[in-house]
Formats: C-alpha cells, structure tokens, sequence
C-alpha cells in the first residue's frame, strides 16, 4: 500500500504564500504540517504558519501533527 506523499523544498520569503501557491497549482488536497511553535502573546498577536494555513488554506485538508519525542 502507498499513500502516494511528496516532499517538495521550496525558498520564499512569504512561507505560506508559497505553500498555497503549490497547493493550488498542483491539485493539492491533502497537506500535513507541524504543529505551531508559537504560543501566549506572540502567537496571538503574530500568527505563525499553521495558524495563517488554518484560515487561508480553503478547500485543502490540513492535518497537524505533533512530531515531539518527550
């Protein structure tokens, strides 16, 4: 069985703009990411990646996962 996943490197200074741009121009449905490393004030007042993806990335299914080994 395969779950057919790609892992695709790309450099931008707008993170998630870039991210929705390849979601976007290769048929994307499916997107897994990290969970946030922001948290109290900043997270709020700043958002980070997942948090901007949560609201900007309409029509795709973001699963966050937390990949800590405590």
């Amino acid at each position: 069985m395969t779950l057919g996943a790609m892992v695709v490197s790309r450099e931008s200074e707008d993170v998630v703009g870039e991210i929705l741009r390849f979601v976007r121009q290769e048929g994307v449905r499916v997107l897994i990411v990290g969970r946030p490393s922001r948290k109290g004030l900043l997270g709020h007042f700043a958002p980070g990646i997942v948090a901007r993806l949560l609201t900007e990335a309409d029509g795709v299914d973001l699963f966050v996962v937390d990949v800590s080994r405590e």
